[in-house]
C-alpha cells in the first residue's frame, strides 16, 4: 500500500498535527479559571473574608 506523495510530507504533516494539539492542550490547561462561592448574608463577616482573599490574589498577581 503507497500513499501519494514522499514520506517526508507525511512525516511533516504529521509532526505540524502532534504540535498543534500539544498547542491546543497547553492553552486549554493554562486558562485561568473562576471560582464561584456562595456564602453568608451580605451583612455577615463572610463576604468581607472572601473579598479580602481575592484582594490579596489579585494583587500577589496570582491570576493574571
Amino acid at each position: 500500500m503507497t500513499f501519494p506523495g514522499r514520506r517526508q510530507d507525511w512525516l511533516l504533516l504529521g509532526l505540524a498535527l502532534v504540535l498543534a494539539f500539544v498547542a491546543f492542550a497547553t492553552y486549554y490547561r493554562t486558562r485561568p479559571t473562576t471560582l464561584t462561592v456562595a456564602v453568608a448574608p451580605r451583612g455577615g463577616s463572610e463576604p468581607a473574608l472572601l473579598q479580602g482573599y481575592a484582594d490579596e490574589l489579585a494583587s500577589a498577581g496570582s491570576w493574571s
